[in-house]
């Protein structure tokens, strides 16, 4: 027992000490001086301090079993729990004892009580005796035999009166041991309710873990569908040309400093073609323009004229207005038409792009389009 609070922990360990020292005390202490009581008034009041001194290490084992709940560690829990089993096996130890000595400590003072009584009738019976010897009348000895047969019931009352408290110190301790045993079913009760509780508890708790468990897996694996979905169609699908770019750009970095220096030339000379083409391209569109600028001048100097012509005929009344004049809308269809020979093919808008607008500039330089042609106003 010395070495009990050694595997405790340090909080709870004086408790167990003071446990043992109150268990120590009752059973060196309290049970010698239950055993050398004479009386029973004595034996009466060293009792119920007996049973006060169980009631309190009875509590104080209770609190430290309760106390092993606070503890979180495994190791600590169980050394808590082996103790105190230890403790409760002492004190039903030092409860065998106690009753032993209370049972002793009756009978010591029973035969007491009866060596006492023996005495004072074995001086009776003497006295008795003499006085027989003395006096033989019939009287006396009528008399000596009722006070013979008194004391004999006066024997038998005081073993009568000894039994009647055995017996109900019997009933007392049958009465404590049942209480005992209510309260241990009590509390085998509780604890077994307690332990389907946390049965129960374990059992939520492993469930909710298992769908825990299976909730991150799916997420997981949701999560990775989807990454490889992303560079499915981001990588995969566009693999042909992130590996030109790739080639392209590895290719670039491959080449010496002359041939960048030629692609760079090369380039040069392409966007000065570009820039030539487009300015010879702007050139051709104002010098259109301007020869439909006058062609349409032409055309409506023509009208005026033929206007003006066909209303001087008309009031004149001339005889040469018999004669057939040319009709200004024919006059005006043939401008349009000598306008649109000299203006040339429409170029669709698909292939107005700057070579083909060079190609365009060139033939109609070679064919001598772009000459001015005398402009013939009739007036």
């Amino acid at each position: 027992m010395s070495n009990f609070y050694t595997y405790l922990p340090g909080d709870i360990a004086p408790d167990f000490a003071a446990f043992h020292r109150r268990l120590h005390d009752i059973r060196h202490y309290q049970l010698d001086r239950l055993c050398s009581a004479t009386s029973v008034p004595l034996l009466q009041g060293y009792e119920s301090e007996l049973n006060e001194a169980f009631a309190d290490v009875e509590a104080r084992l209770k609190a430290l079993r309760l106390a092993s709940d606070d503890y979180d560690r495994v190791e600590e829990v169980h050394a808590v729990l082996v103790e105190v089993e230890k403790a409760s096996e002492e004190l039903s130890k030092a409860r065998q004892e106690s009753r032993a000595a209370l049972l002793g400590a009756r009978r010591g003072i029973s035969a007491r009580n009866e060596a006492a009584l023996r005495a004072e009738l074995s001086l009776d019976r003497m006295d008795k005796k003499a006085s027989r010897l003395t006096d033989r009348s019939g009287d006396d000895r009528l008399q000596t035999a009722s006070e013979d047969v008194s004391d004999a019931l006066r024997r038998t009352v005081a073993l009568m009166s000894q039994e009647l408290e055995k017996s109900t110190f019997s009933a007392q301790m049958l009465d404590e041991s049942s209480s005992a045993l209510r309260t241990i079913s009590l509390e085998y009760s509780s604890f077994s309710s307690l332990i389907k509780s946390s049965t129960r508890l374990i059992k939520s708790m492993e469930r909710q873990d298992l769908h825990d468990r299976l909730m991150v897996m799916g997420s997981m694996l949701f999560f990775l569908f989807c990454v490889v979905y992303i560079l499915k169609v981001r990588v995969w699908d566009r693999g042909a040309t992130l590996f030109g770019f790739l080639f392209r750009a590895f290719g670039l970095r491959g080449r010496s400093r002359e041939e960048v220096a030629v692609s760079l030339k090369l380039a040069k000379e392409a966007a000065q073609e570009s820039a030539r083409a487009m300015s010879a391209a702007a050139s051709a569109s104002s010098t259109m323009l301007s020869q439909s600028i006058a062609t349409a001048a032409a055309a409506a100097v023509t009208a005026a004229s033929s206007s003006i012509a066909s209303v001087s005929s008309q009031i004149f009344a001339t005889p040469a207005a018999d004669e057939p004049t040319e009709d200004s809308s024919t006059r005006q269809n043939a401008a349009e038409q000598q306008a649109g020979d000299q203006e040339g093919p429409e170029v669709p808008a698909s292939s107005r792009s700057p070579l083909n607008i060079k190609h365009a500039v060139a033939n109609r330089a070679q064919k001598g389009k772009f000459h001015r042609p005398t402009e013939k106003t009739e007036l």
